[in-house]
């Protein structure tokens, strides 16, 4: 169900893609770097000409024709797993406005298949969201939720700078506009002083956190744990999980390894090395998910550039790949439940699937 109306004090624009059609904020970070112009600026009048009698647009996305391509991936893995008559519900947390969940659930309506979409989003793009499964009619797949997942039940503070809603940050911690001022003469101290020697990667990181707490805005959500909605769910399926938390996904991912037992998981989130304390702490935990897990390094789940898949022998020097080559200090990591049979040829297939660019296009 969606609002009867929203007010809006952001600029949005339709744009196209893979056979969806989106609502999205045009002063927003990922529209202004992720979306070709040729896909943008949409008449929405010529999209119900279109669409007129229910006759939306047919997936280009086919699991006859899907491209071997890695961008692909997330749809060649669910299409291995229908082969192997493994159904799941796919949980796209953190949805945005939709950009990966609907999708998704276009992508198993165009296949005709019986599996469902949670989205969750507690943030301002939520009733964009509604929209947006509205536009491309898409409600028998996607199911909405104005709810954050977090480590507790409850009500929870989210912030986001107004150019970057999709990158919302659930605060675990109250911080006081002293104290936020206080980290913002911090960076910049450190920013501005000749001494401090850092490498480009490392410059570029900090300027992106001294702009960070330059211009928040905060509002209380909704917020459930991991467990507490995989309990709400309804029964009888595995969960193909896809975390953008800014932050939270390897506290989320730690849930995911306590609940292992119940249920098979396929798991994309963002692997950040600096959440943890030190280097051995990050390398613990790709260890304990390399036990559960076959786990492949794909760069950027919206649209993934490569799939490598990581031994066990190579993390240490992988951690440190992230540290030192990747710009934004983090990568996203695809973990495939050993559990599922013949896992062998998941990985012959996924990681001969043709690299892309290390953009952020959609």
């Amino acid at each position: 169900m969606i609002s009867p109306s929203i007010i809006l004090n952001n600029n949005v624009d339709l744009v196209d893609f893979d056979g969806i059609r989106l609502f999205m904020f045009t002063d927003d970070n990922l529209y202004n770097i992720a979306i070709q112009e040729w896909r943008k600026h949409k008449a929405l009048e010529l999209h119900y000409l279109e669409v007129q009698n229910g006759k939306y647009p047919h997936s280009p996305l086919i699991q006859k024709t899907l491209p071997l391509e890695a961008r692909y991936a997330l749809f060649h893995l669910a299409n291995i797993l229908w082969q192997k008559e493994v159904g799941f519900h796919f949980l796209d947390v953190g949805a945005f406005v939709g950009t990966v969940g609907i999708k998704m659930a276009h992508y198993m309506r165009a296949n005709a298949r019986p599996e469902h979409v949670f989205l969750f989003e507690p943030g301002k793009p939520f009733e964009i969201l509604t929209f947006n499964i509205e536009l491309n009619q898409i409600g028998d797949y996607a199911t909405p939720f104005c709810c954050a997942i977090t480590t507790y039940n409850g009500v929870a503070q989210l912030s986001w700078r107004p150019d970057s809603m999709d990158a919302a940050q659930i605060r675990l911690e109250a911080r006081t506009a002293i104290e936020n001022k206080s980290v913002l003469r911090k960076l910049t101290r450190i920013a501005s002083d000749p001494r401090t020697f850092l490498t480009p990667v490392k410059r570029r990181r900090l300027m992106e956190k001294l702009f960070a707490h330059s211009s928040m805005e905060t509002r209380l959500v909704p917020c459930k744990t991991l467990p507490t909605i995989i309990r709400e769910l309804p029964n009888g399926k595995n969960l193909f999980i896809k975390l953008d938390i800014e932050g939270l996904d390897m506290l989320l991912v730690n849930d995911i390894y306590n609940m292992h037992a119940e249920t098979l998981f396929f798991v994309t989130f963002e692997f950040t090395p600096s959440f943890f304390d030190d280097r051995s702490m990050a390398i613990e935990f790709l260890n304990k998910a390399a036990a559960l897990f076959d786990v492949y390094d794909i760069f950027y789940a919206p649209n993934p550039a490569f799939v490598k898949r990581l031994l066990p022998a190579g993390l240490d020097a992988f951690v440190g790949t992230i540290e030192e080559e990747r710009i934004h200090g983090y990568t996203d990591l695809l973990l495939i439940d050993k559990r599922v049979p013949d896992c062998a040829d998941i990985a012959d297939l996924l990681c001969n699937l043709l690299p892309g660019g290390l953009e952020y296009s959609l």
